[in-house]
């Protein structure tokens, strides 16, 4: 016969016996028999694990096994994965007979990147990126261009930048600011090698020989300077790199003298100590040193023909970069996001798109009164100025969904159809169109928004992917399309999902207009009057809490705080608006339902366990939840945790 605990053990394996199990040996309340959670909910979770320790791997914990087959590693990820698995779908179909010519152009940059699958030639990538850098850089001067300093700079963004530091501070600062292009170039999805593969052992650094040197040279022609005299200078600067790298082997040699032999490695595309990687570069100042002298007696022009050299080396060595179905769909969304999205559109009919705007435009309306009422409280002390000032910047924040221009459908095809009128591209020329879509991409930016009413994607991916954001500037929050499918949202799913999966992300980023970089930012996206400003700056509650976000979370205060304020606006424009009602029971609004949420909410975040710690401004996905649902009193409640004795940091 079993004891309790016993029993307990046998029942993890067992899915019905699950909440039983967890009742009995924790202690705490289960999910009522009659509020059924959805399959892929219990899926994903780890229900053994205890909710209140850690509430990520209660949520999250099955994710990977349940997703262990798929290319994605996220929920996220399985977002834009699914969406551009339907675009794919939809350009490989013959046209039909009236199809809009921006579609045409999207079909054509997305046959010409499939066909590179098996004719990908990394010479020719190299030779596109110098073409690209000579001529398209914002930021490049004329002089810059002839002597290859562009090409420096855009390979410096991607990689270069500890080594590169022959420029002064003030040049090292200017250069750090990417361009436009190079933003959007760097965001998509070409062959750029990844880190992995040249901070290992398998990248040890070797001199070029006169036949591999010869080989690349030829291969990356016209190069603009004789074969036989670059291959002296090339050779002597090799040589005096490999010399620093001994310099610094002697220098550690005296503070350690069974120092390991120090062989170069490859830091992207310059010779490193093998020890050597990221942060540690800075703690081998002998070596460090001795590249920088080096570097700065070296002209940029022959830099950048170094640097090709081993750029083309390096891609050789790797496996040639997958231009499939996914990756193409994906450049092509990105570089035509509006044509993508049109087309993707026109599958929804137009009753259920009507329904789903309705349905965002109502659910951020109850946010934004539920955040509202935060602010009326006043916990802070404001003045009427700053109370006012506060209100008036919330009633004028706006929700957009998806970046198509209003109006009717015809309407939209017309705007789409000016908006593409000078793009051409070809279904036969990869590189021909890349570069034209990045020259496009610039006019656009400069003024399409404003000449046809459209949404213009910015340059680090905004609008062209599925995450909500954002814009300061124009106190707008957007909800793209591509986040409205399963398992975060469907048409007809009960309101708690809606709430706490979408409800969650709307609340975050209209927190946003509120945070420690945003309040400084009045209704019309405008910085705040000097006196405004002011009067946020030395309201002493105010002040204090913003001390305490900052103390606690650094330089993520920010992201914690609109992480904290979304759930909690979430949570509260749910239950207030769905339970307080003399008809609402504590059956329908109870324990059972309040995990439902706080569950849902959670599995946003999943993703595989191998990506669980990388961190990024917002923090590590186990981080945010964990963070989050322990400043949540109603969290504590639902699954009977102890509150945290930790004063929590409330900005309101």
């Amino acid at each position: 016969m079993f004891n309790v605990r016993e029993l307990c053990k046998l029942q993890l394996w067992l899915p019905l016996g699950l909440g039983l199990c967890l009742s009995l040996c924790l202690g705490r309340p289960i999910l009522a028999s009659h509020v059924r959670l959805p399959g892929y909910i219990q899926r994903h979770m780890n229900a053994s694990a205890d909710a209140c320790v850690d509430f990520y791997e209660h949520a999250c914990g099955g994710w990977s096994l349940a997703h262990a087959d798929d290319v994605y590693a996220s929920q996220l990820e399985q977002l834009d994965y699914e969406y551009h698995g339907s675009l794919a779908e939809l350009l490989e179909q013959q046209p039909g007979p009236q199809e809009p010519r921006f579609v045409q152009l999207l079909r054509d940059n997305y046959v010409a990147c499939r066909r590179l699958d098996k004719r990908y030639d990394a010479a020719q990538f190299v030779r596109w990126l110098a073409e690209w850098s000579s001529g398209e850089a914002e930021s490049a001067s004329e002089s810059e261009r002839e002597n290859g300093r562009a090409l420096i700079h855009l390979l410096k963004a991607y990689g270069l930048g500890e080594l590169l530091q022959w420029e002064s501070e003030e040049q090292e600062q200017e250069a750090a600011t990417l361009s436009d292009a190079e933003q959007r170039l760097l965001q998509l999805q070409l062959p750029w090698p990844n880190p992995g593969d040249y901070l290992s052992d398998a990248g040890d650094y070797e001199m070029l020989t006169h036949a591999s040197f010869g080989q690349l040279y030829r291969e990356l022609q016209p190069l603009g300077v004789a074969e036989r005299r670059l291959w002296k200078q090339l050779h002597r600067l090799e040589q005096q790199l490999s010399r620093c790298a001994q310099q610094q082997q002697e220098a550690e040699s005296q503070q350690q003298q069974q120092q390991q032999q120090i062989k170069p490695l490859m830091l992207w595309l310059l010779p490193l100590p093998a020890a050597s990687a990221g942060a540690s570069v800075r703690r081998r100042p002998a070596y460090l040193s001795c590249v920088s002298a080096l570097l700065a007696e070296q002209p940029a022009s022959l830099l950048a023909v170094y640097l090709q050299l081993r750029l083309l080396q390096l891609l050789q060595q790797l496996p040639a970069p997958a231009f499939g179905r996914q990756q193409c769909a994906a450049q092509s969304r990105q570089l035509l996001t509006h044509a993508a999205v049109w087309l993707l559109q026109q599958q929804v009919p137009h009753a259920q798109q009507q329904h789903t705007n309705d349905t965002m435009h109502q659910l951020f309306e109850q946010l934004r009164q539920q955040f509202k009422l935060q602010l009326q409280a006043n916990r802070n002390r404001f003045d009427n100025a700053t109370q006012s000032f506060l209100l008036q910047k919330l009633q004028r924040m706006r929700l957009r969904v998806g970046v198509l221009p209003g109006g009717s459908p015809e309407q939209q095809q017309q705007q789409l159809e000016a908006h593409y009128a000078q793009l051409r591209l070809r279904a036969n020329d990869y590189y021909g169109n890349l570069l034209a879509l990045l020259r496009q991409a610039q006019r656009w930016a400069a003024g399409a928004e404003a000449e046809h009413g459209l949404f213009v994607v910015q340059s680090d991916g905004f609008g062209s992917y599925a995450s909500c954001f954002f814009l300061f500037p124009r106190n707008l929050v957007v909800l793209p399309h591509s986040l409205l499918g399963a398992n975060l949202y469907r048409p007809q799913q009960p309101k708690v999902l809606t709430h706490s999966g979408l409800g969650f992300l709307l609340a975050h980023e209209l927190s946003h207009g509120f945070d420690l970089s945003g309040v400084v930012y009045d209704g019309r996206g405008k910085l705040a009057s000097r006196q405004q400003r002011q009067r946020l700056a030395t309201n002493a509650r105010f002040a204090s809490q913003k001390s305490c976000l900052k103390r606690r979370h650094a330089e993520i205060a920010d992201e914690k705080f609109a992480d904290v304020n979304g759930l909690s606006l979430a949570y509260d424009s749910y239950f207030t608006a769905h339970c307080q009602h003399k008809e609402a029971t504590g059956a329908r609004c109870g324990t059972a339902l309040q995990r439902h949420f706080f569950l849902n909410f959670a599995q946003f975040f999943c993703r595989d366990d191998l990506q669980l710690e990388d961190t990024s401004e917002h923090g590590s996905s186990r981080q945010r939840v964990n963070d989050a649902v322990a400043s949540s009193e109603h969290f504590a409640r639902a699954f009977g945790c102890e509150r945290s004795r930790h004063k929590l940091c409330q900005l309101y």
